[in-house]
């Protein structure tokens, strides 16, 4: 028997189902942060532009994490440094692409997982919509991938680092 829509829209809203739209949550970063494993799957905005470095800490590494960062304003103060934290529990592996703003150049920075740091450092200029994704996928490791786009010499504003 066919069920019109008019229905199918009473039955749902008879079991409080209604309809709406789904939106992600943000979490919006001005300093130094430790996300949660609750906080996976958010968007974090990142609101920075300091003479002095930042960590972002993450959560210990778990199957199924996933963090997508991204540059709400231009990072321009040649002192203000960002420092992805992937604990001592487990290694940051990933590629990272980044682009000059002009198109004249191009680079990009990978780890293999000997490190547990990434850093983004505010010289050379890092532009809005730069986007990185943190997840893990091996209960074990983080994965960083992204591009970042810089005002010039784009590969030296990012990096993997020690452990």
């Amino acid at each position: 028997k066919r069920v019109g829509f008019a229905r199918i829209k009473s039955l749902i809203n008879e079991n409080t189902n209604a309809l709406k739209h789904r939106t992600t949550p943000v979490t919006t970063i001005t300093g130094d942060t430790t996300l949660t494993a609750a906080e996976s799957g958010n968007i974090v905005a990142i609101d920075y532009n300091t003479a002095a470095t930042i960590t972002v800490t993450l959560p210990t590494p778990a199957s199924g994490l996933v963090y997508d960062f991204v540059f709400i304003n231009d990072m321009t103060h040649n002192s203000a440094k960002i420092r992805f934290d992937g604990l001592e529990t487990g290694a940051m592996t990933g590629v990272v692409v980044a682009l000059e703003e002009d198109g004249t150049g191009q680079g990009a920075k990978a780890d293999g997982g000997s490190d547990r740091f990434f850093d983004i450092d505010g010289n050379p200029d890092v532009r809005a919509a730069s986007k990185l994704r943190c997840e893990c996928a091996d209960g074990g490791n983080w994965i960083m991938t992204g591009t970042v786009i810089a005002g010039s010499t784009a590969k030296d504003s990012i990096d993997f680092a020690g452990s």
